[in-house]
């Protein structure tokens, strides 16, 4: 994916635009809530849930007086977990919004994109020209207390690897860092390595790891053709694909061993990946939590009408201010 991203002094303008220029909301095109967000309840239900960071840190001292702190790794998800937008447009909730309104007819006016590839240039511009913030006041010192513990301590995002500059950016900006991350080997002729560092590790380089990591079915669900994925500073960006089989890879490319994982995100889906991927005997015991602070204020987003169109009249101010100083996304 390419995109011709602003430079800096026009990003700062196009924000100061977007953020004091006084929006006027548009119209909304729709008679009724055909173009809502409704997400429905997680099937199944991850066992544990926490609306707190700190809450699991018992359970990983716990796994820590079994295996060892050094062999307890902890794995976070990013966005509203650990960063949450500091704007709704370009926010977590926002892109789940944009996502299930993109095959709705009757919805052109709410739309950013005409297709998921368009929706994840728009997020990916919205991740380069602005702030996120912690999910909690002392996030960044939960994760400190986790490192100093010395435990393996990584992050696991669903971003691709084309916005790894930004979002490091950020994490780096709210003071959370992975100086204990499991370091990744060197790939060699007859075993394959995802240790390509910041750079894009492509399908056939995923796929040698799969062979020897993964079972026959386990490779059916990665596909043939899996997108690119990076790994360097701690976070392992995904591109969307499988955090369980992502991480099942990352463990299989590094010399570290772990007995126990630790894995937090807000999406319940993806605790149930992380907890099956590592469900065999001869995986590490994994210990899944859904992270559940955000899912009141997610749902005050999608019920709240001004706001949501508020984010639509923040797109198009983007996109007029964009094609007239650089030219692109003048069509809409």
């Amino acid at each position: 994916m390419s995109m011709k991203l602003p430079s800096n002094a026009i990003a700062v303008a196009v924000l100061a635009t977007l953020v004091v220029g006084g929006l006027t909301f548009l119209p909304r095109s729709r008679a009724d809530d055909l173009c809502r967000y409704d997400p429905r309840p997680p099937k199944p239900v991850p066992q544990r849930q926490v609306d707190n960071l700190g809450a699991i840190e018992n359970s990983v001292d716990e796994l820590a007086r079994t295996y060892g702190a050094d062999k307890v790794l902890i794995a976070f998800d990013i966005d509203n977990t650990l960063l949450t937008a500091a704007s709704d447009f370009g926010s977590d909730a926002w892109f789940k919004w944009q996502d299930a309104i993109l095959a709705r007819p009757g919805c052109g006016a709410e739309r950013v994109a005409a297709d998921f590839g368009g929706l994840l240039e728009v997020q990916y511009l919205a991740y380069s020209i602005g702030d996120m913030r912690p999910t909690q006041s002392d996030t960044a010192q939960v994760i400190k207390r986790l490192v100093g513990a010395g435990h393996g301590v990584i992050a696991l995002t669903a971003r691709g690897p084309d916005i790894r500059t930004p979002t490091v950016r950020e994490l780096g900006a709210n003071g959370i860092a992975f100086t204990t991350a499991p370091p990744c080997r060197a790939g060699r002729a007859d075993e394959a390595s995802l240790c390509i560092r910041r750079g894009f590790i492509a399908a056939e380089t995923i796929l040698g790891v799969a062979e020897a990591a993964l079972t026959e079915s386990e490779r059916k669900m990665l596909g043939p053709d899996p997108r690119p994925i990076s790994y360097a500073d701690g976070v392992m960006m995904v591109s969307g694909q499988n955090k369980g089989l992502m991480l099942r890879l990352l463990l299989a490319s590094s010399p570290s061993t772990f007995e126990a994982i630790v894995f937090v995100d807000d999406g319940a889906d993806n605790v149930i990946d992380v907890e099956q991927a590592f469900a065999g005997d001869e995986t590490p015991r994994a210990v899944g939590f859904w992270y559940t602070a955000f899912e009141e204020a997610n749902a005050a987003f999608y019920n709240d009408a001004t706001r949501l169109d508020a984010t639509v009249q923040a797109w198009q101010t983007l996109r007029s201010a964009l094609c007239k100083s650089v030219g692109t996304y003048c069509a809409r």
